[in-house]
């Protein structure tokens, strides 16, 4: 069950859209593809690392609007507390047979901070990059 599960995740991980929305542009990150403009742009804020956490859905289990919305304002609440540099992101399943999950990517977050964050909510993974071509990564985190 176990690996079916992580499997169904995983493929629900690639088809998805992950959007950053800077103050100048919005960008549409897939996984495993190298994002140029969004490189671009990390470097002119000098920004060496990236990632996206949410903290809608722990798991993959469908929560109720309110629950995934008070979920959103704690994570916000932790990024601010950790002082970390950030700018709104959110998911979109490209069938569109998911709720879009608000979250945030956290600029200069190293991955140890990122998956910690995740833990905190449950999250099953990460996506996560460096600037040099801002691939976006996709991390599981170890149960």
């Amino acid at each position: 069950y176990v690996k079916e599960f992580s499997t169904t995740l995983d493929a629900a991980f690639q088809a998805t859209t992950y959007r950053v929305e800077t103050p100048d542009y919005v960008f549409n990150l897939r996984i495993d593809v190298a994002a140029p403009t969004f490189a671009f742009w990390l470097r002119q804020h000098g920004v060496s690392r990236w990632g996206i956490v949410t903290a809608c859905n722990p798991g993959g289990a469908l929560l109720p609007c309110s629950e995934n919305a008070m979920r959103h304002a704690a994570l916000q609440a932790r990024i601010v507390e950790r002082g970390l540099r950030h700018v709104p992101a959110s998911n979109h399943a490209d069938a569109g047979d998911w709720p879009v999950e608000p979250g945030y990517c956290l600029l200069d977050a190293d991955e140890k901070e990122l998956l910690e964050l995740a833990a905190e909510f449950g999250q099953s993974a990460i996506v996560c990059g460096q600037s040099g071509n801002a691939v976006a990564r996709l991390v599981w985190r170890d149960w």
